[in-house]
């Protein structure tokens, strides 16, 4: 899938992070983790990106992610 803030997949930006996250498929969600693995920064991000949701108890997405980043 095309995401809007993914300029090239070397450099995930927040914003990047958070449409992958919210709209990404299977296949988008295994190349974060490996990203994630890779960059200690990419795993840095995706526990600020999730932060910002947990207001919202039902966008399970983000718990998801906000527990395999820790």
């Amino acid at each position: 899938m095309n995401h809007r803030h993914l300029i090239d997949s070397d450099s995930l930006s927040l914003a990047a992070i958070d449409d992958l996250i919210d709209r990404g498929g299977r296949a988008d969600w295994a190349f974060l983790r490996n990203r994630a693995h890779e960059d200690a920064e990419v795993m840095s991000r995706i526990r600020r990106v999730c932060a910002a949701h947990m207001n919202d108890p039902f966008d399970q997405k983000y718990t998801l992610w906000r527990l395999y980043a820790k």
